[in-house]
């Protein structure tokens, strides 16, 4: 008998919120690289925060007839961003680079580089399986650096 009880424990689990460890990819070369940033479920409360607001503003501008595809590519790599809950090992001229939600927005926007940074997000935080094992195991916590963040601020539209 399928006990539904273990399905709808997981619903808050702390690997959805708080996200998996990512081995980042070389974005040209596919090479691990040594970073490892934290991602979460799609299912996370912070990205269905974004979610619920840039649906909103959409549909709001859409009615007024002042949408463009500027504003929809600048919402769709926040509402990536918001996948990202931490980082550790990036690095840029000036030595470790912190992580902040805006330094992951910067990062997505880097032509062909930040697409394939998204694209790894993506298949991490739609990984459903890896996020319901590790939720199901108490003693398993995420390595890279964490940020209590809210969903990100959408980015100014050009």
């Amino acid at each position: 008998m399928f006990d539904i009880s273990t399905i709808k424990a997981l619903s808050g689990a702390d690997a959805i919120n708080d996200g998996l460890p990512m081995s980042l990819k070389h974005p040209i070369t596919g090479e691990d690289t040594g970073a490892v940033w934290t991602i979460r479920s799609y299912e996370s409360e912070a990205y269905k925060a974004i979610d619920r607001r840039k649906r909103t503003e959409g549909f709001g501008a859409l009615r007024k007839g002042k949408i463009n595809a500027g504003k929809l590519d600048d919402d769709e790599i926040a509402m990536v961003a918001s996948l990202v809950s931490g980082w550790s090992g990036m690095s840029d001229n000036s030595g470790q680079l912190q992580f902040s939600t805006e330094a992951v927005i910067e990062l997505f926007k880097i032509p062909i580089a930040g697409k394939n940074f998204m694209l790894q997000v993506n298949d991490m935080a739609e990984d459903n399986a890896a996020f319901f094992k590790a939720s199901s195991k108490t003693s398993q916590t995420p390595s890279a650096t964490k940020s209590a963040i809210s969903p990100p601020e959408t980015p100014n539209a050009t």
